[in-house]
């Protein structure tokens, strides 16, 4: 019997309407073709809509009360938070499943992959770190020499790097970044004997944020070129696999207001700030006067800046602002907000009459210690910021009234090649990837999964493992034994 082969390829951010609009104007002509006799249909995103949360539910097929991500924080202790990173995740991921079942992968830019002493694969599987790893790394280290680490894993400081561009610019940079991929996957396909290649494409999420003309579409050919390399890239991997599922972690939205948490928690009288903080608000006149910002975007000066940023860490930036000691509650990110305990409820009311607010059991149906203890999402044409710098330093403004594109639930999802049929389909949910990929290469699906197998792409034999406790084990002795050097 031959080996099967599927590729996941996800397209961040990416959602129906703009996807239409882009295959209508002939932007994708390969993706335009196999979409035809494609099985095609919505994917609704976890809430919060949000990348880290909604990857690692494509990747697990699990609800964020089971693998214990939310966002790209963490709990470190009653409100403090740090960066979440792959110790930090609580369910086996698909790759980890295959490698569970000996069976080989590569993986690309996936969230939270890093360090890799926190997960499973064997040798013979290819992991790259993605734009959030605090390091640039790959597995095995032998395939460094090959610079597929250089040509494939995008890093933090690149990130904030290339958005200081002028929009001109930035198109480039992304052109140039997705050229270099196709390179470096040439390459990959190649190696091993995988059944599993995924990758993800955050440039499209970047450019979405970035944007708004985006989502209007109004000059497609100002984006004609990264579309055309991504129908490439699409083109080359689908070749090599017998199935290939696109699908993205959420959709966007164009919102007419953007309304900042933080300073609505703090005129609540909830956030406190630091004395020194308030000083900072009078740094950032500075700081944006034209010459100053002109002195700070030197090569040399903003690369130092970046760098001590990445030392510092992100958690200890916010830290550093907000008084936490005084603090009751406070949103370290989009979308989630750390209460201490005993003020939930106050909380949950007061805010409730401004934003839309839930507890984690409310959309979950349970709740554990380390989940924040209350989500919020984008509403009414309003989209919610934790941005401290915009909100608590800057303006002190509740809402800025300007049209933002941010996450919205409507997410893609395409299958293509060795499928069952095809045509529309409702009602897929974004846990059911991974279950239908193992089922799709014979192997039993999780036993406690909140997916299904969707049965036009494979049939579901109704076998069940439960992975989750030989991971644990594996996990353990991973974490004691693997060396890796970076």
């Amino acid at each position: 019997m031959l080996r099967k082969k599927v590729a996941i390829i996800g397209i961040d951010g990416m959602y129906p309407n703009l996807l239409e609009k882009i295959l209508r104007k002939g932007l994708m002509p390969y993706l335009s073709e196999k979409i035809r006799d494609s099985l095609h249909g919505t994917l609704k995103s976890t809430i919060p809509p949000y990348t880290p949360t909604a990857w690692t539910s494509i990747s697990t097929g699990v609800s964020p009360v089971k693998h214990g991500i939310y966002g790209f924080f963490v709990r470190k202790s009653d409100i403090e938070v740090r960066l979440a990173n792959a110790s930090d995740i609580r369910y086996p991921r698909i790759w980890e499943m295959l490698s569970i079942m000996k069976k080989h992968s590569v993986v690309i830019n996936i969230p939270l992959i890093h360090p890799f002493n926190k997960m499973i694969f064997r040798h013979g599987d290819i992991i790259i770190t993605g734009w959030n790893s605090p390091v640039k790394a790959i597995f095995p280290s032998s395939l460094r020499s090959l610079k597929l680490l250089d040509m494939l894993a995008e890093s933090s400081q690149e990130f904030r790097q290339i958005s200081r561009y002028s929009p001109q610019r930035y198109i480039k940079a992304i052109e140039q970044m997705l050229e270099i991929k196709i390179l470096a996957i040439r390459k990959l396909l190649k190696m091993g004997e995988w059944s599993l290649f995924y990758i993800i494409l955050s440039e499209t999420d970047w450019l979405m944020h970035k944007f708004v003309s985006l989502h209007e579409v109004a000059n497609p050919h100002k984006f004609k070129r990264i579309f055309r390399i991504i129908d490439k890239l699409i083109a080359i991997i689908s070749n090599n696999v017998d199935l290939t599922i696109i699908c993205s972690d959420h959709g966007f939205k164009c919102y007419r207001r953007t309304l900042y948490v933080n300073m609505l928690l703090s005129k609540l009288g909830y956030l406190k700030v630091k004395h020194q903080s308030r000083a900072l608000s009078k740094l950032h006149v500075l700081i944006n006067n034209p010459l100053v910002r002109l002195l700070l975007n030197q090569p040399l000066i903003r690369k130092r800046i970046d760098g001590a940023r990445l030392k510092i860490g992100e958690s200890e930036v916010m830290h550093s602002i907000i008084d936490l000691r005084k603090t009751i509650a406070y949103s370290p990110e989009y979308f989630i907000i750390f209460v201490r305990r005993g003020y939930i409820k106050q909380v949950k009311e007061s805010l409730s009459k401004v934003i839309t607010v839930y507890e984690p059991q409310e959309l979950y149906g349970k709740k554990n210690p380390w989940d924040p203890e209350l989500i919020t999402t984008n509403f009414n044409g309003t989209a919610v910021s934790s941005n401290l710098n915009r909100g608590i330093i800057a303006s002190r403004r509740l809402f800025v009234e300007k049209v933002t594109p941010h996450h919205a639930p409507d997410g893609i999802f395409i299958a293509f090649g060795d499928i069952r049929s095809g045509g529309a389909i409702n009602n897929i949910s974004i846990y059911d990837i991974a279950p239908t990929v193992l089922a799709y290469l014979g192997l039993p699906t999780p036993h406690d999964t909140d997916g299904r197998v969707i049965e036009k792409i494979a049939l579901d034999t109704n076998q069940q493992t439960n992975y989750t406790d030989k991971w644990r084990i594996l996990r353990r002795l991973r974490a004691k034994f693997f060396k890796y050097k970076n």
